[in-house]
């Protein structure tokens, strides 16, 4: 028993600050004005962690010195005062922690970018990290050092609030894009003239719009370059049929207003000019592409146009043969003596001699032969024969049959064409 005494009482006579002066009360207070770092600008969290041992250290030496130490009450004071500043570190760097988790899932995010809900779990870290460091109170020792945190702490949750807002944007022009994606696809299926094709062509357009404005550091970004992709092909091909289709129409209008000028020519018997402008009709109504909103529409003018060409060549085939027929018997007919008057019918020419005319050739007939005038009853034989063969010629030429009346009336011959 009094060994065990004996080796206590040594014990605490061993104790620091037993006797004499106390050097783990100074080398405390050393370490601890090694913590005034904490009142520059921009301390790092490597200076903060290095005030948080420095802490450790100097609470570790005061709690060296025991009760019965002269020195006890004075450790306990510092002691208490080192560990309150300790409290408010250790609160510092449960936030510096938190800000340094989030830091790093921001840092990860620039080559695979966050989603909402992982954004707001970031700014949930950050709010974590401003309400530990709003629990340190009164304290001066860390007033500058707090400050600096909470506004670097304020302004990354300011960035993430953008990247939420840039992200939300981005789902919501998404949204847009495949809305109008949908709108142009229902209006391309019920599609029926050139203006519901620009309506399908200005929907392709904006959605095209809303996903060009899609950042890249969104997570939806990769998506919108594969939609990009597909709404700029259906929008080229809408912008395809547009230009068809307008092509169609510009035919269509073309060809149907040669179609008006030709009626019209024909009702002023401008025959020549009313084939070529079926003619043109024809060429344009020929000109509207296939598989285009016009396309159904003028099969029956395709035929129609072709009809009315054909009728109008013909028609005209007929006034020029008709003329030329005029043009020849007006020579036989109509010299300075009239000789006959004719009319012209679809198959029959009918020609009636004048009574002078014939009058005239008896006259001339009897006198030659009264005077035996050789000459002159061969100059009327050749001239009569000249006649004859002209009509001939003509009934050959045009396959109408002629029919030669005397002034009476009464048919004298007919001509018929030879082949």
């Amino acid at each position: 028993m009094a060994t065990i005494t004996t080796i206590s009482l040594f014990y605490g006579l061993t104790r620091p600050c037993v006797f004499g002066e106390c050097p783990q009360i100074n080398q405390a207070e050393q370490i601890y004005e090694q913590t005034e770092i904490l009142s520059k600008n921009n301390v790092s969290d490597a200076e903060i962690t290095l005030v948080k041992t420095n802490l450790e250290l100097a609470i570790n030496l005061l709690n060296d010195i025991p009760f019965w130490s002269n020195y006890h009450q004075e450790s306990s004071q510092l002691k208490n005062q080192y560990q309150q500043q300790l409290d408010d570190i250790l609160l510092l760097e449960s936030a510096i922690n938190k800000k340094s988790k989030a830091l790093l899932s921001l840092s990860l995010s620039e080559s695979s970018p966050l989603s909402l809900s992982q954004l707001e779990a970031l700014k949930q870290e950050f709010q974590a990290a401003i309400a530990q460091i709003k629990l340190i109170q009164n304290n001066e020792f860390l007033e500058e050092v707090k400050n600096q945190k909470y506004k670097e702490y304020s302004n990354n949750i300011q960035l993430i609030n953008q990247r939420i807002v840039k992200e939300k944007r981005a789902i919501k022009s998404l949204e847009q894009a495949k809305a109008g994606a949908l709108l142009a696809q229902n209006r391309e299926s019920t599609a029926n003239n050139v203006s519901s094709l620009e309506l399908v062509y200005n929907s392709w357009t904006k959605s095209i719009k809303s996903l060009q404005d899609i950042p890249i550091e969104t997570t939806i970004y990769q998506e919108s370059r594969t939609l990009l992709q597909s709404y700029i092909f259906r929008k080229n091909r809408i912008e395809k049929r547009k230009k068809q289709e307008n092509l169609a129409l510009e035919m269509y209008e073309e060809a149907n207003k040669y179609a008006k000028l030709a009626e019209k020519s024909e009702k002023s018997n401008q025959l020549l000019q009313a084939v070529n402008y079926w003619n043109m009709a024809t060429l344009h109504i020929n000109k509207v592409p296939q598989n285009t909103f016009k396309w159904n529409e003028i099969q029956p003018l395709t035929s129609t146009y072709k009809i009315s060409l054909a009728q109008a060549q013909n028609k005209f085939n007929k006034s020029r043969e008709l003329n030329k027929i005029s043009s020849e018997l007006d020579a036989m007919c109509k010299t300075k003596e009239p000789i006959c008057n004719y009319d012209i019918t679809e198959k029959i020419i009918r020609i009636r001699l004048e009574s002078n005319y014939l009058e005239q050739l008896w006259m001339i007939a009897l006198q030659a032969k009264a005077e035996g005038n050789l000459q002159t009853q061969v100059e009327l034989l050749k001239h009569l024969s000249t006649f004859e063969k002209r009509l001939q010629t003509i009934s050959n030429q045009t396959g109408k049959s002629i029919e030669v009346y005397n002034p009476q009336g009464k048919l004298m011959t007919v001509y018929h064409r030879r082949q």
